[in-house]
């Protein structure tokens, strides 16, 4: 589940020796650590909730035939791909998604069909403490944080029963981690020989990711009350407790009675759907240009700003003001809150608007950037896209220093861009990630012949040099034959002259 502590206890699995995927999602401020998801992956997860008509967020119980239907079939293929692309088959690997508490049937037969052997563990925290956590992160309310806690849980638990698997509270993971990880290992029956060794070699940089995730953990309590709550505060009870016939049957009357629950909310549930998307893209945003001289720090005395709607193309254009001293750098706040921001052109005017610069492309014109901004694509093309999974998204430019000294009053940094929610650009954010995986499947063929060729050229080279050194051989041994035989003539000559002498002269 969301905000559970499944990100630490995930770090510590990490930093223990266990592969959580090559690309993993940024860290930010709500996770200083790090989250240890596999951004591919959750994206490729996301995507077939969406394609669902559902997200990560939708309490909502999925469609009676999802598992069977041709976008969960597609799905399987291209995370059985993933896993092989993402994953080391010489570690073993710890996976980590909350969407997967959704999607365990589909997640289970990739797992089978590529010889994974999963064991689960849940990460239980108190239902208060997580719906306190997602209305602070995610603007949710109180019932629907409740819902989502009884779907990813409910779902979780009944998807894996009769399977391999552990409870441990969150708190006991920052207070006692190694206590935690040897009951982890007693209930699943891990091989895992070297544990006690990177325990011990790893224990000092657990205890500082754990601090770190301390300093930022609180359990004040929401004050959510109502029937989803009270019905979150069953299953939090029952997982808590021993895991015998009389909790599993008392879990299956809990979710019948959510079940029912859900059936009279949905009607309520969509409309506050979509409800929340009309008042979102209602909402102007705001996007802001920091300047300053060599030197110098970002400050908010120096910053220009232009606004912006959801859904709307719109031209920006930040006229800078009267100037102390050159301009040494520049940061663009491009968006202020998480959403897909499609940007087709950067620009400088100056004073006379004419165009003084043209970003050449996207990759070229990003000099630093925030951890909640994520570049999607661009190439060379001088369009580009970005996502924002944060609310202070911002990227230091990289514009010639040699144009930044020329700005003055007047002139003006240009875009053209389009912003969107980040829920309705999901699909071709998918497609993206599909066209992206193809590329790097391409790639890793064209690798595959290359490295084929290089060893051939390898061998043949090592051939060649085989045969040279065998000539440079033979060259010596008929240099020194020839050599020999010159040896030998002067030789001969000397016998013939002091033959020739000894008949002249039969009485020497």
């Amino acid at each position: 589940m969301h905000r559970s502590g499944t990100s630490a206890l995930t770090g510590v699995f990490n930093r223990l020796g266990f592969a959580a995927g090559k690309k993993l999602m940024p860290a930010d401020a709500f996770n200083p650590s790090g989250y240890f998801e596999d951004e591919l992956i959750n994206a490729r997860l996301e995507l077939l909730l969406n394609q669902l008509e559902r997200s990560w967020n939708d309490p909502r119980l999925l469609p009676n035939d999802w598992h069977d239907s041709v976008v969960a079939q597609a799905a399987e293929k291209d995370l059985q791909d993933l896993l092989h692309e993402e994953f080391d088959p010489l570690q073993p690997i710890v996976f980590k998604d909350p969407r997967a508490c959704r999607l365990l049937p589909l997640l289970q037969d990739v797992w089978q069909s590529t010889d994974c052997v999963p064991r689960y563990v849940f990460a239980l925290r108190s239902p208060h403490a997580v719906v306190r956590s997602l209305s602070q992160r995610d603007w949710i309310s109180g019932q629907r944080a409740a819902l989502l806690y009884l779907a990813y849980m409910l779902e979780a638990e009944q998807h894996t029963r009769g399977l391999p698997r552990a409870f441990v509270h969150y708190d006991a993971l920052l207070s006692d981690w190694r206590s935690v990880i040897r009951h982890i290992w007693q209930e699943l029956e891990l091989e895992m020989p070297e544990l006690n060794g990177n325990m011990t070699s790893c224990g000092d940089s657990i205890d500082r990711f754990l601090s770190s995730a301390l300093n930022h953990h609180t359990e004040a309590n929401d004050q959510s009350t109502g029937l989803a709550m009270n019905l979150a505060q069953e299953v939090y009870a029952l997982l808590s407790g021993p895991m015998d016939d009389l909790s599993l049957a008392a879990l299956d009357e809990v979710r019948g009675r959510w079940k029912m629950y859900l059936q009279d909310l949905e009607p309520l549930i969509v409309y506050s759907r979509n409800a929340q998307l009309i008042q979102a893209i209602g909402q102007e945003g705001r996007s802001e240009l920091f300047y300053a001289s060599t030197g110098q720090s970002f400050e908010e005395d120096r910053k220009l700003y232009s606004l912006w709607s959801f859904g709307d193309m719109t031209q920006q254009r930040f006229v800078f003001p009267e100037l102390q001293g050159p301009i040494g750098s520049l940061r663009w706040d491009i968006i202020d809150r998480p959403a897909h921001c499609m940007v087709q052109k950067v620009w400088i005017e100056d004073d006379k608007r004419q165009v003084r610069w043209i970003c050449p492309s996207g990759e070229d014109l990003f000099a630093q950037k925030s951890s909640d901004m994520h570049h999607l694509s661009s190439g060379a093309s001088a369009s580009f896209e970005v996502l924002s999974s944060g609310f202070d998204p911002h990227v230091t430019l990289n514009i010639p220093a040699a144009l930044l000294h020329k700005i003055d009053r007047g002139w003006s940094f240009c875009t053209s861009m389009k912003v969107e929610l980040p829920m309705l650009a999901l699909a071709q954010l998918g497609q993206g990630c599909s066209a992206l995986r193809q590329q790097l499947q391409s790639a890793k063929s064209d690798l595959t012949i290359a490295a084929s060729e290089r060893d051939s050229l390898r061998r043949s080279a090592a051939t060649d040099s085989a045969r040279m050194q065998e000539l440079e051989a033979a060259v010596a041994r008929l240099h020194t034959a020839f050599k020999r035989a010159e040896a030998q003539l002067d030789l001969y000559k000397g016998l013939r002259l002091a033959d020739g002498l000894n008949a002249a002269d039969p009485g020497a």
